[in-house]
């Protein structure tokens, strides 16, 4: 098996960034004699007609849609909270969780913009969903090495799709519970706006139209960081050893994945290819409710480090926090039901089959990925270290109840919420953009 570096551990990271033992995590390391893997191969079905897949219960029909929004004809957009504006008190498309891309949407829907490149490294892509923008999606890579973990019977090649990640117990190591597909990186891909919007289909495009580049690294039971850090420089235009260069380097990474630890040598090493390369790396901060300062590549230098936030735009309880993090966003509390729309305040987003409310802070980077989109269509020359800038600058400060241990600047956001218009990612570009700014506008970043 392959190692980062000769002085670090070859260790697993995974998606859903859970609060387990890093020796079970990694005791598949250790194993003399890897499982057998047949049996547990997941297929992608074609996704059914919307109704079907509305009234299949994962949603509970159209009684518990309502009517949607005039902004949208996308029948499950009014269930994505994350997405309205925000105001201090629940109205109709507003929410103290909100984020404003509501709003932008509704001034950006029409326009022209070249779409800008996300890679979301993850466990890949069903590409058979249905309301995936197909156009919009480029040519990936699956980087994974073992297939005890990839469970596509084969090495790193370039399919990027997700054949699930289901495990029988004691799969990944003994007392390893039995666990079914999560679907992870097309959950987290339908955030960033991998769906086409506007289509009388499915869920709402948050901002602008982005173009996906699915980056495989994430399997069953983890996967393992030397896979990691050659998909991170790959996903930027860093030449990779024994894989063809990657043809559309990507403006934003998405790493919706983490364990325990620092960030380690070969990670920050990685970052710093990649940021060189003129990539922004968002990065989710993990769901252990500790310290991200504990958790990587949360804390890794010049990574975009992202909370997550619930619908009331408070810190969800799972979430990471501390002085490692830069901003939050949405990534949902599925125990309640703060916007009053009898579903549970989870992120809806894509699944084989379907949709499917997730929380965490995997889903809270994406939203962040997809601002941060915004931000290079307006400015192309942005740097990592101007965006981040940029979305601190437009974050709205959360009080000490709400985030008692350090969310950063606080809950991002895109357009200008009701009681605070000076918060705004679309006024910090219009400002930046504009001659009478000069000397004073937020990118001025050197004396």
């Amino acid at each position: 098996m392959p190692q980062v570096l000769s002085v670090e551990p070859n260790l697993m990271r995974f998606a859903t960034q859970a609060a387990n033992p890093a020796d079970d995590f990694n005791a598949l390391l250790g194993l003399s004699g890897l499982p057998q893997s047949d049996g547990f191969h997941s297929p992608s079905p074609d996704v059914g007609a919307i109704d079907t897949i509305i009234g299949s219960g994962r949603v509970n029909g159209l009684g518990g849609i309502g009517t949607p929004p005039a902004l949208s004809d996308d029948p499950l957009s009014q269930l994505q909270w994350q997405l309205f504006d925000h105001a201090p008190q629940l109205t109709a498309g507003r929410s103290p969780g909100g984020t404003g891309f509501r709003s932008y949407r509704m001034t950006h829907r029409q326009a022209e913009e070249p779409a800008p490149i996300v890679a979301i490294i993850d466990t890949g892509l069903v590409d058979s969903h249905q309301d995936l923008a197909k156009s919009r999606i480029l040519p990936g890579y699956d980087f994974i090495s073992l297939d005890l973990v990839a469970n596509d019977g084969d090495g790193r090649d370039a399919d990027p799709g997700d054949p699930g990640d289901a495990t029988a117990a004691d799969f990944c190591f003994p007392g390893s519970r039995a666990t079914t597909s999560t679907w992870h990186g097309s959950h987290v891909a339908g955030i960033a706006g991998a769906v086409e919007g506007d289509n009388r289909l499915g869920i709402g495009l948050p901002g602008v139209a982005v173009r996906i580049v699915p980056v495989r690294t994430l399997g069953r039971c983890g996967g393992f960081d030397s896979d990691i850090v050659d998909a991170l420089r790959w996903a930027a235009g860093v030449p990779v050893a024994g894989v063809p260069t990657n043809p559309n380097p990507a403006r934003v990474i998405n790493m919706s994945l983490g364990g325990p630890g620092a960030c380690p040598a070969a990670y920050q090493a990685a970052v710093n290819d990649a940021l060189a390369a003129g990539a922004v790396i968002v990065v989710a901060a993990g769901n252990s409710a500790e310290d991200a300062r504990q958790s990587s590549p949360a804390s890794c230098t010049g990574v975009i480090t992202v909370a997550a936030s619930d619908a009331r735009g408070a810190i969800s309880p799972y979430s990471n926090f501390g002085p490692r993090i830069d901003v939050m966003a949405p990534g949902g509390n599925t125990q309640r039901d703060d916007d009053r729309n009898g579903q549970p305040d989870g992120i809806l987003s894509l699944v084989s089959g379907g949709y499917e409310f997730k929380e965490g802070t995997s889903m809270a980077a994406p939203l962040v990925s997809a601002a941060t989109a915004a931000l290079v269509v307006e400015n192309p020359s942005m740097t990592a270290a101007e965006v981040r800038e940029a979305l601190v600058a437009a974050a709205i400060a959360r009080t000490s109840a709400e985030c008692p241990q350090g969310c950063g600047a606080g809950l991002v956001q895109v357009s200008p919420p009701r009681a605070n218009a000076a918060n705004s990612l679309t006024r910090v570009m219009r400002q930046e953009s504009s001659p009478a700014s000069a000397g004073h506008g937020l990118f001025n970043l050197r004396p």
